[in-house]
């Protein structure tokens, strides 16, 4: 996706844009939300590597592997997890 694309869709300038992904702007939280949710970026992708607590990577490797599945297989997982939380 273009720089302009992304200007337009996420509602920023191109400048901005460009500052951002040369590391050379800050980005507010919404902002940082509408480009993640314009290209397609689960919150994961940009945190998990300053995630320290145990508990919650093994939630953030999970995800990631949830994301390659199909539907029928997410349905099925989503059954599983079910029948787990019962035991």
């Amino acid at each position: 996706m273009t720089q302009e694309k992304i200007s337009e869709q996420v509602g920023i300038s191109l400048k901005y844009v460009s500052r951002i992904e040369n590391g050379n702007g800050g980005i507010s939280t919404e902002t940082l939300i509408r480009y993640m949710n314009t290209l397609g970026v689960a919150p994961n992708t940009i945190y998990k590597d300053f995630i320290l607590h145990e508990k919650v990577k093994n939630q953030i490797d999970i995800s990631e592997k949830l994301c390659d599945l199909s539907e029928d297989k997410l349905i099925f997982i989503s059954k599983i997890i079910d029948l787990l939380k019962d035991l």
